[in-house]
């Protein structure tokens, strides 16, 4: 089967386009191992498409610039795949669109990992954000996009409001993290705060629970004040928890674990 295969792409000129992309930027564009008897069509198209684009001058120019500041990146089929549509000149065009948009807001072409918050052949809820920091004059950090900091603006609404869930986001809402992004690049303490506990998945949940202030707004509208006031209580809080981590995990657990656990008594005083 292998044998067969890969004799119509030397006949179809598909090995040789393959070898040109290894060369050019490290990718193997073709991948027997993957193939059997049964899933035979569907690699074949799958694998056609993803030569044809990776050897695409678009592609190749942005495989090499994002090496640039990333030196073991290689594009993934994986993470391209659920952007294949149309044809391969069209997702080119997809990604030039995105990544016009964020080297104007970030200085850098997208990173692949965002593609998963797009909506080939629109960009989706992003692309309202980053006009709005394109808008600001501004050139951010990528980093700063992170849907984990964006969640921690979105829980100042009274509505439950998530970056994974598109559907409950609104324009005005991006216009509004797109403002928060740009507040949190022009306060560098608040950003090295975010850094600081971004792989601690307990320090961020306290910290989502305690960034939002006792009335949550019906609307998102910005307000650089209400912010700065966020911040500074969560800077303040926080170190409860760098003090006494046990202490803030008790704030997560349900009633059940807390019976499990036993009384309040069990338990340390924070003070």
């Amino acid at each position: 089967m292998r044998r067969f295969t890969k004799y119509l792409f030397d006949k179809s000129g598909y090995t040789a386009k393959a070898d040109g992309i290894q060369k050019k930027i490290g990718v193997q564009a073709v991948d027997y191992s993957s193939l059997t008897f049964k899933n035979r069509k569907g690699w074949a198209i799958l694998t056609i498409f993803w030569t044809d684009l990776a050897s695409m001058p678009y592609f190749q120019t942005r495989a090499l610039k994002i090496r640039e500041s990333v030196p073991d990146y290689k594009p993934d089929i994986v993470v391209f795949e659920p952007h294949f549509y149309g044809s391969p000149q069209k997702t080119i065009e997809f990604l030039e669109k995105l990544d016009t948009l964020f080297l104007q807001a970030t200085g850098s072409p997208c990173p692949d990992t965002f593609f998963e918050y797009t909506f080939p052949p629109d960009i989706g809820p992003y692309e309202d954000l980053l006009k709005t920091v394109i808008n600001e004059k501004l050139v951010i950090n990528a980093e700063l996009l992170n849907p984990i900091y964006l969640n921690i603006a979105l829980s100042l609404s009274q509505q439950d409001k998530n970056v994974f869930s598109s559907h409950s986001l609104t324009p005005a809402d991006m216009v509004f993290l797109g403002r928060f992004v740009c507040f949190v690049h022009t306060h560098e303490a608040y950003h090295q705060f975010l850094k600081k506990y971004k792989e601690d998945e307990l320090a961020l949940r306290f910290i989502y629970l305690s960034f939002a202030p006792d009335h949550k707004l019906h609307h998102l509208d910005w307000n650089a004040k209400l912010i700065t006031e966020c911040f500074d209580r969560v800077v303040d809080r926080i170190e409860l928890y760098d003090k006494k981590p046990e202490i803030a995990k008790m704030l997560f657990l349900t009633e059940k674990e807390l019976m499990e656990k036993g009384t309040d008594e069990d338990f340390d005083s924070p003070e």
